[in-house]
């Protein structure tokens, strides 16, 4: 998987020394000599001597542990992004989590892990409430890593679903659910009770000004019925500037939430 993460960071950040000392530790176990010798170099120290004794330089000279907290999960993802699914499964085991799934959905899981510690998502705990509402579901869908080899809707939606269903639990979750009484649209996830309240999430990924005139007229509809928990992730990498520029201000001058990607 290649992905930024890019979500801003909340008020609510809180550093943990614990979590960032074993991250650290794994990063350092897991870099290969040239891999050693590279990151010492960037953070201007010495590349002489055994992988053991990079090892132990690195440990001494590093700051990710005291790193600014609206930077670790950038700097983590850096490294995540470099390990195939047995060390990523290693990494699961020792922060107590799931192994099952593929690559991505292991980076996924273990960023967002980082993300609940420091305080970039909800407590667990919040996530029993009833009603679900846009503030338990958006911060999840904004710390969501889309893979930019994702070449078609499904591969861009797909993920999203999943990691959903693995927070909020597949019977609260319903994928591609037709909704509407004299229009009816298809919304890309609803989050909370299958009848009644609920978070709805449409992703759209427009190309020409067509299409955004499109999502504009699904998120009309779609804000009609969920009002303020309405969520639209927008993806606007196929679109020209001006046309990017006319859709984004068009859905904030509806007061739309808007996540871009």
């Amino acid at each position: 998987m290649r992905a930024e993460f890019t979500m801003l960071p909340p008020a609510t950040l809180q550093g943990s020394r614990a979590l960032r000392s074993t991250l650290l530790e794994f990063f350092i176990d897991c870099s290969s000599a040239s891999e050693l010798s590279q990151w010492l170099q960037s953070i201007g120290q010495s590349i002489d001597g055994t992988s053991d004794q990079k090892r132990a330089r690195l440990r001494q000279a590093t700051k990710f542990v005291d790193l600014e907290a609206s930077k670790v999960p950038r700097s983590a993802l850096s490294f995540l992004l470099r390990y195939g699914d047995e060390q990523l499964s290693y990494l699961c085991e020792i922060l107590a989590l799931s192994t099952a799934g593929n690559p991505d959905e292991k980076v996924r899981r273990v960023m967002r892990h980082i993300g609940t510690v420091e305080r970039w998502l909800p407590a667990a705990a919040t996530l029993q409430e009833r009603p679900l509402l846009q503030a338990h579901v958006r911060p999840f869908i904004e710390f969501h890593l889309v893979s930019k080899d994702a070449k078609t809707d499904d591969e861009v939606s797909m993920p999203l679903i999943a990691e959903l269903i693995e927070i909020f639990g597949a019977a609260q979750v319903l994928d591609h659910r037709s909704v509407g009484t004299t229009t009816r649209e298809i919304i890309t996830v609803h989050v909370g009770d299958s009848i009644g309240d609920g978070v709805g999430v449409l992703v759209q990924r427009p190309a020409t000004p067509s299409e955004v005139r499109s999502v504009m007229r699904k998120v009309k509809l779609f804000r009609s019925l969920y009002q303020d928990n309405f969520v639209l992730v927008l993806l606007p990498e196929k679109l020209d500037q001006l046309d990017r520029r006319m859709a984004i201000s068009g859905l904030l001058s509806e007061n739309v939430a808007v996540i871009l990607k």
